[in-house]
């Protein structure tokens, strides 16, 4: 979010509990959530707007129907208890992506595990079935990088088999190095 901002644009971060200094929120717009029904209103919200949309960080999978409950639940009932009480959380970025103008960019992130190959080929299907411009997949069991870590590494893939492969970078370099790619792709519609 600030590599865009000090290139020049207005930015708009929908965010959930942060693990930094707020400080770094200087000069964005933000929308801090707390659940995934908050972030796709956000989404929803400020998406039309939208030249570039940057899905970094995914909510979890599932949610509770009624909210947490504070009743311990005896090993016996757990499963029932999951399938009464546990919703899927709806796919934000395919919600997005089905929902996108023309001259709009989408970019998904996509934490995964295993070889390089690995990661290119789930990361493939997984732009392939979120309908992304571009999809940023990335090894997350690699020690010093990811998660936790101002260092990332990673592929990105786009349409007609574009892939370009990221070595170990600060996540900073990392993400001006993207919206480098964004914009490349932008001008090519212009």
């Amino acid at each position: 979010a600030q590599a865009a901002k000090f290139r020049g644009g207005e930015v708009n971060l929908i965010h959930g509990p942060l693990q930094f200094s707020e400080s770094l929120l200087e000069g964005l717009n933000t929308f801090p959530i707390t659940n995934s029904s908050e972030m796709q209103d956000e989404l929803m919200n400020l998406k039309a707007s939208a030249d570039f949309i940057v899905m970094a960080a995914a909510v979890s999978d599932f949610r509770s129907k009624s909210g947490a409950s504070q009743k311990k639940i005896p090993k016996i009932e757990f499963i029932s208890n999951l399938a009464e009480n546990l919703e899927i959380v709806p796919d934000l970025l395919c919600d997005l992506t089905s929902k996108s103008h023309s001259k709009q960019l989408i970019l998904g992130f996509s934490a995964l595990t295993g070889k390089s190959s690995e990661i290119k080929q789930a990361g493939e299907v997984k732009r392939i079935a979120k309908n992304c411009d571009l999809l940023f997949a990335n090894p997350v069991d690699i020690p010093e990088q990811g998660f936790g870590s101002d260092f990332n590494s990673g592929v990105l893939l786009g349409a007609n088999g574009f892939e370009m492969d990221f070595p170990v970078l600060s996540k900073l370099s990392l993400a001006n190095k993207l919206l480098d790619e964004l914009f490349n792709m932008k001008s090519k519609f212009l």
